[in-house]
């Protein structure tokens, strides 16, 4: 394991779009140390490859958003204890 594996302070976010001949989808999976999220999205036969990356950009980082506003509610209710 490398030193930023071992970062508590940190969040890893992986992004995928991709296309084949009749469908497009997305994932994204984001890891904090403790706490894992993945989200698979089928987008249908109209999308691009590149507006199904920028979607899993998009929808990862809603959800980092979500993680991080979490984690910083959790720490200011134990400092105020």
């Amino acid at each position: 394991m490398n030193k930023f594996d071992r970062e508590t302070d940190c969040v890893q976010c992986f992004t995928d779009g991709s296309k084949s001949n009749n469908s497009t989808g997305c994932a994204f999976v984001n890891y904090d140390g403790n706490q894992v999220v993945e989200r698979i999205f089928p987008l249908g036969e109209m999308c691009t490859v590149f507006d199904s990356e920028v979607y899993a950009i998009m929808q990862a980082a809603d959800v980092l958003e979500s993680m991080v506003f979490s984690s910083n509610q959790e720490l200011e209710s134990l400092q105020t204890v």
